[in-house]
């Protein structure tokens, strides 16, 4: 039974994923034009890959092809440029693969690559294309990460949104600890580094999520006398044994957000207390699990695509809630 104080509703939506005809970038010669700072939407349902126009042995550890589509810019006078991506919306919740490089049209021997992004979550990132040639072509290959079928949005930009795709080491040092299911972080920064950012952005994800959650800011700090603080703490109290993912990400006084560090942690066991839902759906339907307090006071959200072998009986730790429902 659940404890006094806590109401369950849940809430099932099937969303169907329909094949598709391809779209007209699936094309290398119908390359999608992109515009400076003008978004654009599009997904790779339908699409095949054309292998002429592809070197596997360029992007073969980084990119799986297989419902790829095209587009292009052109570079007038800028030195960087960012390619954002962002509203991602996957059938298996992967994100999208990113491939940028220079080159003749479908000559794969001509190909530079300068960046090759493989993602397995949703979240909204940007790659930096530095240093650009002025009045150069460049071409942009997306694909759904490990077959991954994906609606999203793309955009050349003089500003990135979201977070940076990859780690960048920024950080001195960085250290963890793991006492029973609390996490510690400790990581120090430089002087020249300090100099240049505003906070840190801790954040969050559970193995299967599909993105990852803000937990907390913590500010770059300064004594009287001017001096940076360079040593940084911050702690988290897990309630749910699984694997979490951690990203430390430092955000600059330009509000750029860099991510430094990604940790994860398997935690076996929690001694807490829990109750089983008994779910019965169809394979692949999407569960929204919201859980309420008894003042209908929203606790917490979980979804989830449903699988039966692992949701059917579906555990939900209970003292996670314990301080939201202190302060209702």
């Amino acid at each position: 039974m659940l404890k006094k104080g806590v109401l369950l509703i849940v809430l099932s939506g099937p969303f169907q994923w329909n094949a598709v005809a391809q779209t007209v970038n699936n094309d290398m010669t119908e390359a999608i034009e992109l515009q400076i700072d003008q978004p654009f939407t599009s997904k790779t349902d339908g699409n095949t890959v054309q292998y002429a126009c592809i070197d596997q042995q360029l992007t073969g550890k980084c990119i799986q092809y297989h419902n790829d589509q095209w587009f292009t810019f052109t570079n007038t006078n800028y030195d960087t440029l960012y390619i954002n991506i962002g509203n991602q919306q996957c059938r298996d919740l992967r994100g999208v693969q990113l491939v940028a490089f220079e080159g003749e049209l479908c000559a794969p021997d001509t190909y530079k690559i300068l960046d090759c992004i493989s993602l397995a979550t949703q979240d909204d990132i940007y790659a930096t294309i530095s240093p650009l040639k002025h009045d150069q072509k460049y071409w942009l290959n997306i694909d759904g990460y490990l077959h991954d079928y994906c609606q999203f949005e793309l955009e050349v930009s003089l500003r990135p949104k979201g977070v940076s795709a990859k780690p960048i080491g920024l950080i001195k040092k960085v250290s963890q600890q793991k006492k029973k299911s609390v996490i510690q972080l400790n990581w120090s920064i430089n002087d020249s580094l300090a100099q240049s950012l505003q906070n840190f952005i801790i954040m969050r994800r559970e193995d299967s999520a599909f993105s990852f959650d803000s937990l907390a800011s913590v500010p770059v700090e300064f004594n009287t006398f001017g001096a940076y603080q360079p040593d940084y703490i911050f702690t988290d109290q897990l309630y749910e044994p699984g694997v979490y993912w951690y990203r430390i990400i430092a955000q600059n006084t330009e509000g750029h957000k860099l991510i430094t560090e990604e940790l994860s942690f398997q935690i076996n066991s929690i001694d807490l207390s829990k109750t089983v839902l008994f779910l019965d759906y169809e394979e692949n339907d999407d569960i929204v699990i919201s859980v309420y307090s008894d003042n209908n006071k929203l606790l917490d959200t979980i979804k989830l695509r449903y699988k039966s072998r692992e949701h059917r009986n579906f555990p939900l730790y209970l003292d996670k809630y314990k301080k939201r429902l202190l302060k209702h």
